[in-house]
């Protein structure tokens, strides 16, 4: 049988796995919060490059009153192949993001089964700690009883 004491020190161990797995939790949590808010910004960069060379594109053709000079349509090509190479970058970076938010949330699911885990082990700790305190209070109240009823019959209990 487990004594109060050991039971004491098991449920203080228990109480900070507990901790510790949600601490993990919490720190999963975040990095996945944190994943996702760089992937919102990749995104929003991703629109707004888009925009800027659509608008650069429209203002060039629709300004242009004459066919474009070999100069300026070789500085256009010039031009839309580096943002293309930007943007391909970028999607780079949203895959690399993406690849890394499923691993993060997967670890977090991870997280959150341990933390579920360490804490059914605490709350069944805290039961049996609570019986034990429970039985014993039960076996000295008994005990007590029979004291009294021994004091009071003299003693005619004992051998």
């Amino acid at each position: 049988m487990t004594s109060p004491n050991q039971l004491d020190r098991l449920l203080k161990l228990r109480q900070q796995r507990t901790r510790l797995a949600e601490q993990a939790l919490t720190r999963a949590r975040q990095r996945c919060q944190e994943i996702d808010e760089r992937s919102r910004r990749l995104i929003a960069e991703q629109n707004f490059h888009r925009q800027r060379a659509d608008e650069h594109d429209d203002h060039l053709f629709e300004t242009a009153r004459q066919p474009l000079s070999v100069f300026h349509l070789e500085q256009w090509q010039n031009a839309r192949a580096d943002v293309d190479e930007f943007r391909a970058d970028l999607e780079q970076q949203q895959q690399r993001c993406h690849d890394e938010a499923s691993l993060a949330e997967q670890e977090r699911e991870a997280r959150a089964r341990e933390w579920s885990r360490q804490l059914r082990a605490q709350k069944a700790l805290e039961r049996l700690q609570a019986r034990h305190r429970q039985t014993a209070l039960t076996n000295a109240e008994h005990l007590a009883e029979l004291e009294m009823e021994e004091s009071h019959s003299g003693g005619r209990f004992r051998q």
